[in-house]
């Protein structure tokens, strides 16, 4: 996406809205997007200095139809932005996901797991699993939902580089007073949108970063159980048992495996409970 430069003098009129829509197109563009203007102002890997590209300014024949129609659009987005914001529906749904990490991460601490079997280490690893799939389609869903607020926050950002540019250029020379006039207005307008379009995306925004937690959470329950299960088939080498043709015979359990068979079906009782509900 093309982004021409921002005047200083009006960068503190929508922060909020440009930053939040910066963010998520970054998300989509990965790491060049991220990179932002720096990168194309660098001139690439040879570092040499390129000169901006000049901003466009609207002809003064232009300006009444060119400002109605940004008008509209700017009234538009503040509709829509009044609107219920359709994130909202997500927290519960996030919250569940984070519930069940956390009651998870409560069974293990209260189990004795020093040498878990491996049926009780895959079953804690499917769990794991679960819930980064879950929060990865929960993240899915937040895009498609932001998405739009974003274009929006990325269309008002270059009607106010154009508008703000033709101010500036009118103010400089000779202009009619009434058309001047109607520029500030239009500004006066996507101040407005702005504003009212921060609080959807700064609420979806936090959204994102509880998601980050969670996240967190999931990675490091999968770090674990990883390493115990590299732990376990470590232990593999080492264990002594009897032979085959022996082993068969053997019909009783030992105290430790029940106790370990016990804590992998509290476990998985406990997450059928929870989600099977």
């Amino acid at each position: 996406m093309e982004r021409a430069p921002l005047s200083i003098a009006r960068v503190g009129r929508g922060p909020v809205a440009l930053a939040c829509a910066w963010w998520f197109c970054s998300l989509l563009a990965g790491p060049a997007a991220a990179a932002g203007p720096v990168a194309t102002l660098t001139g690439g890997a040879s570092g040499a200095s390129v000169a901006a590209a000049p901003v466009e300014t609207v002809p003064a024949a232009e300006i009444p139809m060119r400002a109605d129609v940004d008008e509209r659009f700017a009234r538009d987005v503040v509709t829509r932005a009044r609107q219920r914001d359709p994130s909202a529906k997500l927290a519960p749904r996030l919250a569940a996901i984070s519930a069940g990490i956390a009651d998870l991460n409560d069974s293990l601490r209260q189990e004795d797991l020093a040498e878990p079997p491996v049926v009780l280490l895959e079953s804690v690893e499917k769990h794991w699993r679960f819930y980064d799939v879950e929060l990865a389609e929960w993240r899915q869903e937040l895009e498609r939902i932001m998405a739009p607020f974003a274009e929006d926050a990325a269309a008002l950002a270059r009607r106010r580089v154009v508008w703000h540019a033709t101010e500036q250029a009118m103010s400089e020379g000779s202009a009619p007073g009434a058309l001047l006039n109607r520029v500030r207005g239009i500004l006066a307008q996507i101040d407005l949108a702005e504003q009212v379009l921060s609080g959807p995306l700064e609420a979806q925004i936090r959204l994102g970063r509880r998601a980050n937690s969670v996240q967190a959470a999931i990675d490091t329950g999968r770090k674990d159980i990883g390493a115990a299960i590299e732990n376990y088939d470590r232990r593999l080498r080492t264990i002594h048992a009897p032979p085959v043709w022996q082993a068969w015979r053997l019909t009783q359990f030992t105290q430790r495996e029940i106790r370990n068979a016990e804590a992998g079906l509290r476990i998985e009782l406990a997450f059928l409970r929870e989600w099977a509900a």
